[in-house]
């Protein structure tokens, strides 16, 4: 990073030999961004404008000032003065000055501040000892966004048009300079606010599979509705963080989230645990208790596997989507809630319509927003995501010293299915770094099923095995080159086959039957 000194100097270096005139603020802008990449910050921008305009000018004294949509001054430089004495009484007349030019987006000079009718014989004239001035506005779009206002209490040669027109082309260039670095430092703000959005909406989801994130840009965009959501997978998918990241960014996001797994409790006890009772329902109900959905009232409640739900309670939980109303156990007494369900599922939500296992009715009640998570078996992109995710989770909660993994253990972790997806993942690498005894994690400390499987199914056992093996790796090898042969062929000629047999001197019937057997179409180059 170059210090702001040394930007002075290297801008101020070329400034300093540019001629004169009309042309002065493209130099200006030039030379800026020649090294605009380099600066710091725009307040470096805006005094280093201040110093090149005195220096260019001749003036002793000097405000660089930028204005709001409200037309508020922001005195952002100032040179041989301290900002708080410009609000002072004997700076009023230069307030005038840059409040004329705001308004009329027109420069004022003043050859002769104590000659100059628009203001002679003022006392701040007099106290500030004024004699030039030259006021330009920084103009943008249309409107008047800053001011620079020089003058010279002492000077016994005064501006002339020929300041005011160095001035009024350095201006020219420095507004340009000056919104570029305004708009870069409001787009820089705005994407390290989306940055820090996105990673904070889906924090605990890792992963960047075109899959995945089509799922996470359909859950961002239904999470602001109380739309009711079924998210399906297979286990250990991350099924609840996506519900949980729903409701984190959804309007609900200040009430609470209720998690209940339904499979996991018998039916008799699930009612009670949704839907609450009464004292005296039944034996052992010796008070009276708040079901998750009352507790959940204006957040959400995340039933997971909804496939486990008894017909009863679907018919209860149907009536809470229809009306908002739950009944406790023992009770007669409707009471309403406002609560959004989110529902989730590691079964075809349409093959159990099909087998009477959900209701139709239900099924078409929460069924609105259909989300599937891909198995890790379908993004084995995300694998050394994942991996590197949890290796630096683990090693600090465990506090193990273990750097990676050595290369024939991350082959067998890259080549694993994980039936247990992301869970199962997460479970063996925790495992891995406990049983670690070395700074890298190798195939002992992996589960003994990873390790049979990598090599089972990569080192042959027999002679008879071995040949097997070299000839199918001998025609796996041809069919690559051949069909790499064919895609390069086709990129080259544009998907015209005639060109092409041509071009490789290959009989046409043989190319098309070349293009079919690895099922590329010569219409996808055109």
């Amino acid at each position: 990073m170059v210090k702001k000194r040394e930007l002075i100097e290297k801008i101020g270096s070329s400034l300093g030999e540019m001629n004169v005139g009309e042309g002065g603020g493209d130099y200006f802008l030039s030379a800026v961004s020649q090294v605009f990449s380099d600066l710091i910050s725009i307040d470096d921008l805006l005094e280093l404008v201040m110093d090149r305009f005195l220096l260019l000018s001749g003036g002793q004294r000097g405000f660089l000032v930028l204005v709001d949509d409200e037309g508020n001054l922001d005195f952002k430089v100032a040179r041989n003065v301290r900002k708080e004495d410009i609000e002072k009484p004997e700076f009023e007349i230069s307030e005038k000055i840059i409040n004329r030019v705001v308004k009329s987006g027109e420069s004022i000079l003043s050859q002769d501040a104590s000659q100059d009718k628009r203001f002679g014989n003022s006392e701040s004239v007099v106290s500030l000892q004024l004699k030039s001035v030259i006021c330009v506005p920084l103009l943008g779009e249309g409107k008047v966004f800053g001011v620079i206002y020089i003058d010279n209490p002492t000077r016994s040669s005064l501006f002339s048009p020929k300041e005011l027109r160095l001035a009024e082309g350095l201006a020219k260039g420095a507004a340009q300079a000056i919104r570029l670095s305004l708009n870069g430092e409001r787009l820089k703000r705005e994407y390290v606010y989306l940055k820090r959005e996105v990673e904070d909406k889906f924090a605990n989801i890792i992963g960047a599979n075109p899959k995945l994130l089509e799922v996470l840009e359909e859950a961002q965009q239904v999470a602001p509705t109380d739309a009711p959501v079924v998210i399906q997978g297979e286990t250990g998918t991350g099924k609840e963080l996506l519900a949980r990241a729903i409701h984190r960014i959804s309007n609900r996001s200040q009430g609470p989230f209720m998690p209940v797994h339904c499979g996991a409790i018998p039916e008799t006890l699930l009612e009670v645990e949704l839907f609450g009772c009464e004292k005296g329902a039944f034996t052992g109900a010796t008070t009276s208790r708040v079901g998750r959905f009352e507790a959940a009232d204006r957040g959400t409640i995340f039933l997971d596997e909804i496939s486990e739900m008894s017909p009863k309670l679907q018919v209860k939980l149907l009536r809470v989507l229809q009306s908002g109303e739950i009944q406790r156990v023992g009770s007669n007494r409707l009471r309403r809630v406002d609560v959004r369900v989110i529902c989730a599922t590691n079964r075809d939500l349409s093959q159990m319509l099909k087998r009477g296992i959900i209701r139709e009715d239900l099924y078409y009640r929460v069924n609105v927003i259909n989300l599937t998570l891909p198995p890790l078996r379908e993004r084995k992109d995300d694998l050394p995501l994942l991996i590197n995710h949890f290796l630096g989770k683990f090693m600090v909660e465990l506090k193990k010293d273990v750097v990676g993994f050595e290369p024939l253990a991350e082959e067998a972790l890259l080549s694993w299915d994980y039936p247990g997806n992301v869970r199962e993942l997460e479970n063996i690498i925790r495992r891995a770094i406990i049983l670690s005894k070395a700074k890298r994690i190798g195939l002992g400390d992996l589960p003994q099923e990873i390790v049979k499987r990598r090599l089972e199914g990569k080192v042959p056992q027999t002679n008879a095995e071995l040949k097997k093996a070299k000839e199918q790796a001998r025609t796996e090898a041809i069919q690559r080159v051949e069909k790499d042969f064919l895609i390069h062929l086709m990129m080259s000629t544009h998907g015209k086959v005639s060109e092409a047999a041509s071009k490789a001197k290959i009989n046409r019937s043989l190319l098309h039957q070349m293009l079919s057997k690895h099922k590329i179409s010569p219409k996808d180059f055109r």
